[in-house]
């Protein structure tokens, strides 16, 4: 076992493969998400877990939008959660989406902490596979 401290962007299929992904607590902290999944789908030879913060799932998108739940990211500007490389929180529908974006399937969510305090950040893992 080799231990190297790397950025999620410099993950490539050369550093090998690895039968179980944890990608927790990072997806926020991510100025380009998108990317960063792309990545680790790239050295991903079966599940990934992800943890993030997530928006409620009560936020309802207007009619000219399709209408319905889901989808939705907030962009934090600047320090907005008292941290400034907080970029951004999605809600569930787009964490999903998004690992189905970079080609995970089987896209499932294992935990989603209550949203029933507002004054409480939200907190989902969801589980894929290659």
């Amino acid at each position: 076992m080799e231990f190297r401290q790397l950025d999620v962007y410099d993950l490539s299929a050369e550093l090998g493969t690895f039968d179980i992904v944890l990608f927790l607590g990072v997806l926020y902290h991510c100025k380009h998400p998108l990317l960063a999944l792309e990545r680790i789908f790239n050295v991903c030879a079966g599940s990934v877990y992800v943890s993030s913060l997530i928006l409620p799932s009560d936020l309802i998108l207007p009619r000219a939008w399709g209408g319905g739940r889901g989808n939705i990211v907030k962009f934090l500007e600047n320090d907005e959660l008292c941290n400034a490389d907080n970029w951004w929180i999605p809600d569930q529908a787009t964490v999903e989406g998004m690992l189905r974006t970079v080609g995970f399937r089987n896209v499932e969510k294992l935990f989603h902490s209550a949203e029933d305090d507002p004054d409480q950040l939200v907190v989902s893992l969801t589980k894929a596979v290659r």
